[in-house]
């Protein structure tokens, strides 16, 4: 979108035939805006100028004569599969200030300025909390898909207050990073800190000078790691083993 202007859309194929309300199904309904112009051409059928008048999904919106009455729809009902939607550049329309009060607005009973999330269509998102201890959810309400993306945060996911740590001896041949005879069994992390030799880390006894991460004297690094995902060091550089004090966290 330019700052005044509708970028101009290319032509996207109908999905589905149009229907006698003027109902157009496309991949994708993302580009389009409420009230823009729209060419609509089918190779053995006259051209289609209109406006949108409603995005209701995605994949569908509905096409009308250009005017102001959104209710009015333009019968697409002979437009097959073989016919394109597209629009041209062209201005963007003023929004006189009162109306943006008004789409900003949200009814009871929230009665607030709207600053929750929408969809590229308009439908409000929700957060939605499942039975205690499953993921929370973010839940579009218009057609209850469901995104687990969002893990709430628990107390265990907290440190527990168990540690342990220890000087490791790193040599050329790979050592595994723990902070006692084994590993500390409820790990969440460990810390690093190479002391008088920069060392290399990796997630298996085969890291080396070549394939690892390096990490320099007296750089701290902590890798959030359970008991189970290894953490290995190796001392690529001469002159003997590297100091390098390990604790893990639990």
């Amino acid at each position: 979108m330019l700052e005044k202007y509708y970028k101009e859309i290319p032509s996207q194929l109908f999905a589905a035939t149009g229907t006698s309300t003027g109902v157009v199904t496309i991949s994708s309904t993302v580009s389009f805006k409420l009230g823009q112009l729209v060419v609509i051409l089918n190779p053995s059928l006259p051209s289609v100028a209109g406006e949108i008048k409603a995005i209701f999904s995605e994949t569908q919106m509905a096409i009308g004569p250009q005017g102001s009455n959104p209710n009015v729809r333009i019968d697409l009902s002979s437009y097959d599969t073989t016919s394109t939607i597209s629009a041209p550049e062209q201005q963007r329309p003023t929004i006189a200030t009162q109306d943006i009060e008004r789409y900003t607005y949200e009814e009871a009973p929230i009665v607030a300025r709207r600053t929750i999330p929408v969809d590229d269509t308009g439908n409000i998102l929700k957060f939605v909390r499942n039975a205690p201890g499953e993921a929370k959810s973010l839940a579009v309400s218009v057609d209850k898909l469901t995104f687990n993306s969002f893990s709430e945060a628990k107390v265990s996911d907290a440190l527990q207050g168990t540690a342990q740590g220890a000087s490791v001896q790193v040599s050329a041949t790979p050592v595994e990073a723990k902070g006692g005879a084994t590993t500390l069994n409820n790990r969440k992390g460990v810390f690093i800190t190479p002391i008088d030799k920069n060392v290399y880390m990796g997630f298996a006894n085969t890291v080396s000078s070549a394939n690892g991460i390096p990490i320099f004297i007296n750089q701290m690094v902590y890798v959030p790691a359970a008991a189970a995902m290894k953490i290995w060091l190796v001392n690529g550089g001469a002159g003997g083993a590297a100091e390098v004090r390990v604790w893990e966290v639990g």
